[in-house]
């Protein structure tokens, strides 16, 4: 369990990576900005050759803060060209769970809004990174559905995840919650994601266009844990525990 209240702030001492180059796959889909998805490349290791965060050679200097009272949990991926910093919160109903900013800290756009589970990213955006393709586009879920945005914060696509079955306990009274957990790029190019509840999907990242039909994956969902209630302002005032 998590409890985070975050001011997403920028590290100089990261600028190094930011513009670094990424981990490939057969078909380099993944973005050469320097740190694509959440463990940076393809590859899962959060590798950077040649940096030591603490030392000399790169001092560690906090230079701007931005989100302050947001929940954030995962971490910020780049553009590119490593000059766009791409972030996701957990906030309530009315505000932007999708935030771009310069390396300066400078806010260049953020998504809509969120309204219901039909209207904007909701607050499940927070459980997973950005993540960015070669042509800068990005990729995110929220909790019943995966969206994708140009790099200048248009909407390019969005379409359902899975609902949920008959039996699967509920997470939320008013969200339907079957989230994805950062998507991943396979080595054609197309966009795999697991819910949750352990479903699989498979959609081309051009169009959103399902290239399969959703599997569950087998095994038994574990129940959900009630030995701690979870408050009411989970996502909505700063605070995690997902």
């Amino acid at each position: 369990m998590f409890l985070r209240h975050a001011a997403f702030a920028l590290l100089f001492a990261f600028l190094p990576i930011l513009v670094s180059g990424a981990d490939s796959t057969a078909e380099n889909v993944y973005s050469p900005g320097g740190w694509a998805t959440l463990h940076r490349s393809p590859a899962n290791r959060r590798l950077v050759p040649g940096v030591f965060l603490g030392g000399l050679e790169y001092p560690v200097e906090r230079v701007w803060t931005a989100l302050e009272g947001a929940s954030v949990l995962t971490a910020p991926t780049s553009s590119p060209d490593g000059r766009t910093l791409y972030v996701t919160t957990g906030r309530a109903a009315g505000h932007a769970n999708l935030h771009a900013f310069d390396l300066s800290g400078r806010r260049l756009w953020r998504s809509m809004p969120w309204q219901d589970a039909g209207t904007g990213l909701d607050p499940c955006a927070v459980l997973s990174s950005v993540i960015v393709d070669r042509d800068g586009d990005l990729y995110i879920g929220d909790c019943n559905q995966l969206f994708s945005f140009r790099d200048d914060g248009s909407e390019k696509w969005v379409v359902p995840l899975p609902p949920r079955r008959a039996g699967d306990w509920k997470a939320s009274e008013s969200l339907p919650v079957n989230a994805l957990t950062t998507a991943v790029f396979t080595r054609g190019g197309h966009l795999l994601g697991v819910t949750n509840f352990a479903d699989v999907i498979v959609v081309d990242r051009k169009t959103g266009r399902s290239l399969a039909a959703p599997m569950r994956l087998p095994g038994r969902v574990p129940e959900r844990s009630t030995r701690l209630a979870m408050p009411g302002s989970v996502f909505s005032n700063g605070l995690l525990d997902p």
